[in-house]
């Protein structure tokens, strides 16, 4: 009807004009009410998340993967559309599976990484290893996937993001793995033999020599020399004589690598034949493998019977199963099938991470942190190695292991588990393939013995005569060779507390014999190299060299009293005296006797005219005074002139010596060379440690004067307090090294503050100083290339000027002669009081005299008296 109004939907019906609470109305009216809300609401949050969703998606680049296909004819060999269907089949199961992203896949008619898309994400190629190889560089540029499926033998790419997978089943796979040793450093040799049989296909050791003969960064050329035990030539009459000259030769390098490819048979007979050859040892490498092995027989512990300390011995054994019962899926169709679709699945992992973490923070920070091509590359191309590893589709039956010999103690020798290896995974590293070459003892314990024997090896002990530290050169060459070597020891002492002497019967005694016997593996000590002892036991480098001496007692410094007369001989003070006594006589001789004041009309009877004057002016130049008058004849002047002369050089000598005897006070020893010590045999006596090499050379001396000092030396057991007091109190003499008695004369003087010894002059026995080893130790080589190092990178000399003595007033004047460092004391000048005290008692007596003399002047008559004195007028 016109004019009429639709009710709003905001009025009240006009049937109901009451207001109402929606909560008045039945539950089920309100649950109609309520409905069409609630799936409203539901759906404006669902196209909220889809475009959320759509555009999150938008933002991750290359989300729709293409991966570029490149079939190489060489490889394919007339499959190539058989290959084609089953990359577009298996690329269309994984793009159905995808949960995030797509994948597609386009073949390539040439490998041309120039002319790759900029949307294609990954490359797989099935080509050479050469093709392979040119084409890498280029892709791994771009950030591209790599997947190369390649021949057997093919280095495996060095790229983060490339995965290579090689074809390598059946008998080329020893071939593979021992690429993958040469390229993941490993197998580092320079100097290799090999030594093969039958086990092992000729041509396969073609490949494997060119393999292990390739430069690389690392090393510059391979020196490899081939063994055919098969051969005709190396028969079992030839083989001990083969072996003998595989040994280094002069001027060749010292260690030397061998590699032994046999069937496990042989093992132990070339091991025993190579142990009697002495090929074994710290020097060499030996890397037994054993083809022949299978899954379910390959120990190698029975190898480990030959081994022994020292030795550096690894196997490659083969674990792959010999009589398969299912199909091991050797082919390339196993391998396309198994990367691509891991490629697919790990590529969707990855998108999705991607996502979740777009989700988490804010469209700037996104732009910011979102992975770049190369690097979602290598995110995949991680997440696909492990996968293999995981997986057992493809060469399920092919397994090799690596184990290495470990050296646990001299005589405990274990299995290391190095590695596996799976043809498509490579190696999967546990440890390295000869421990003991990169790894040192591998924190292995080592015996080692020592004495207490300061500066060279001091042990710290606590208050309850514990030892708690080893300090000295020694240990600290020690524990430079534990930290470079990688060991930690501990320190045995010999029962007797001996160094090591041979007795009647020839046997060795103390550390020498330790070390003889192998208790020990280093004597780290400072023994003396000596050829007695070169005959049961081997040395290391020399650490010093150093000379024998002897100690005695200091001679005890003279009375100082008069010491302002030392610097002149008796003889010479003498005839000074006598000059100055007739000195005053003759010039007053020569002065009265000269015409010269006579013609003058000058001589008035005073002054030089008198002999009291003259004796008192000779008396004051000696002392450098002059007098107040001076002849004046010519000849009297030429008397004084020369008296001066004299004066200056008698003044001059004796006050540099006066300088030099208070300064440096003379210490002569009375016993300074081993004559004067047996020439001294009715006064002295002189000994030195017992049981060490000094010992020897003083009983098998021929010189005369050694062996007399040998003859009639005393055996001391230990250095203690009443061996210093021998010295010091009665005139006994110690032998030992200079170094050692400078130490010994450092620290009594520490507890005395006094210089109570003194050392001889005269230094013989000049010796080499070095621990000693075993006499068949595998280590010395080592321990003498690491001593050496020391010894050119100055840390042996810091070490000694840290444990050597310092200089001090003792060890200054330890030969004799004077302290240089010495300062004028009391006792030094006292002489010159007494000399000023003798000058007072002098004048007082003299003054006594002349008061009574004055005195008996005065009582004689006619003397004149004081008030009667004429005073003479002054006259110009």
């Amino acid at each position: 009807m016109a004019g009429t109004r639709e009710p709003s939907l905001d009025a009240p019906s006009k049937k109901d004009t009451r207001t109402r609470n929606p909560g008045d109305r039945p539950a089920e009216e309100r649950r109609a009410v309520l409905r069409p809300s609630e799936e409203s609401h539901r759906a404006l949050l669902l196209g909220l998340l889809v475009l959320c969703v759509s555009g999150a998606a938008g933002q991750l680049d290359n989300e729709n993967a293409v991966i570029g296909v490149f079939l190489e004819s060489g490889m394919v060999q007339g499959r190539r559309l058989v290959s084609e269907d089953l990359i577009k089949s298996v690329v269309s199961e994984t793009k159905a599976s995808m949960t995030q992203g797509s994948l597609d896949a386009t073949f390539l008619p040439m490998l041309d990484p120039e002319s790759l898309p900029e949307e294609m994400s990954a490359v797989m190629t099935l080509a050479s290893c050469d093709a392979t190889h040119l084409a890498a560089p280029a892709v791994a540029q771009m950030g591209k996937l790599h997947l190369a499926v390649t021949g057997a033998g093919c280095p495996r790419l060095p790229y983060g993001t490339a995965v290579t997978l090689p074809l390598a089943g059946g008998s080329s796979d020893v071939y593979q793995l021992f690429t993958d040793l040469r390229n993941r450093n490993t197998l580092t040799w320079t100097d290799i033999v090999i030594i093969h049989d039958q086990s092992v296909e000729k041509s396969l050791v073609g490949d494997i020599v060119n393999t292990l003969a390739v430069p690389s960064r690392t090393r510059s050329e391979t020196s490899i020399t081939l063994i055919d035990l098969a051969a005709i030539e190396t028969s079992s009459m030839r083989l001990g004589t083969l072996f003998m000259e595989l040994g280094t030769r002069p001027g060749e390098p010292k260690t030397r690598q061998y590699l032994v490819m046999v069937y496990k048979d042989e093992v132990v007979p070339i091991q025993d034949l190579a142990r009697s050859m002495g090929l074994f040892g710290s020097k060499n490498q030996w890397l037994f493998v054993t083809p022949d092995t299978h899954a379910l027989k390959y120990d190698m512990g029975s190898y480990l019977v030959n081994m022994k300390d020292g030795d550096n011995m690894a196997f490659v054994y083969n674990m792959s199963d010999m009589n398969p019962t299912v199909d091991c899926m050797n082919g390339f169709d196993c391998t396309i099938d198994l990367v691509l679709r891991l490629y697919g699945s790990e590529l969707s992992a990855a998108l999705e991470e991607e996502l979740q973490l777009y989700y988490q923070i804010s469209e700037e920070e996104w732009a910011e942190v979102k992975p770049s091509t190369a690097e979602r590359s290598t995110t995949v191309a991680d997440k696909i190695k492990m996968k293999l590893v995981e997986s057992e589709s493809c060469f399920k039956c092919t397994r090799w292991g690596l184990q290495a010999g470990e050296v646990k103690s001299q005589d405990r020798f274990e299995l290391l588990n190095v590695a596996t290896w799976q043809p498509l995974t490579g190696l999967e590293l546990k440890d390295d393939l000869f421990p003991h070459v990169t790894g040192g003892f591998r924190r292995r314990v080592i015996p080692v013995t020592s004495v207490h024997y300061p500066p060279w090896q001091i042990f710290m002990k606590d208050k309850i005569g514990r030892v708690v530290a080893y300090k000295g050169l020694m240990f600290e060459v020690l524990d430079e060779l534990a930290s470079r070597l990688n060991f930690t020891y501990v320190v045995m002492t010999p029962p007797d507390g001996k160094w090591g002497t041979k007795d009647s019967s020839g046997n060795w005694n103390g550390m020498i014999k330790m070390v003889q016997d192998k208790q020990v593996l280093l004597g780290i000590a400072a023994f003396t190299v000596s050829d007695d002892r070169l005959k049961v036991v081997n040395f290391t480098s020399t650490i010093d060299r150093q000379p024998y001496t002897f100690m005695i007692a200091r001679p005890k410094e003279l009375s100082r009293v008069v010491l302002f007369m030392e610097p002149f001989a008796n003889d010479t003070w003498i005839c000074i005296a006598v000059m100055v006594f007739i000195m005053g006589p003759i010039l007053f001789l020569i002065n009265r006797s000269s015409p010269y004041y006579t013609y003058y009309e000058l001589y008035d009877g005073k002054g030089l005219f008198k002999l009291q004057n003259c004796s008192w002016y000779v008396f004051g130049a000696i002392l450098q005074q002059g007098g107040t008058q001076l002849p004046l004849s010519n000849s009297g002047r030429m008397v004084v002139g020369f008296w001066w002369i004299f004066v200056l050089v008698v003044v001059t000598t004796y006050s540099g010596n006066l300088v030099a005897f208070l300064t440096f006070p003379q210490i002569e020893n009375p016993v300074n060379n081993l004559e004067d010590l047996v020439k001294s045999k009715d006064s002295m006596t002189w000994g030195y440690l017992g049981g060490t090499v000094l010992e020897e050379y003083f009983k098998t001396a021929e010189e005369p004067k050694f062996a007399k000092v040998g003859e009639d030396a005393e055996n001391h057991e230990a250095l203690d307090d009443s061996l210093f007091y021998r010295i010091r109190e009665e005139d006994h003499a110690y032998l030992e090294w200079k170094t050692n008695l400078l130490f010994l004369m450092k620290e009594q003087f520490l507890r005395t503050d006094r210089c109570d010894y003194s050392l001889g002059k005269e230094e013989f026995y000049h010796e080499f100083v070095a621990p000693t080893v075993p006499k068949d130790s595998p280590y010395v080589d080592l321990f003498n290339a690491e001593i050496k190092k020391m010894q050119t990178g100055g840390l042996i000399q810091k070490w000694k000027q840290d444990y050597w003595p310092k200089k001090d007033k003792c060890s200054s004047t330890a030969y004799g002669g004077g302290d240089a460092s010495r300062t004028v004391s009391l006792s030094d000048m006292q002489g010159s009081f007494f000399l000023l005290f003798i000058g007072f008692c002098l004048a007082a007596f003299i003054i006594s005299c002349e008061c009574l003399f004055s005195k008996r002047e005065k009582s004689e008559p006619g003397t004149p008296s004081s008030t009667g004195t004429m005073v003479k007028p002054f006259m110009a």
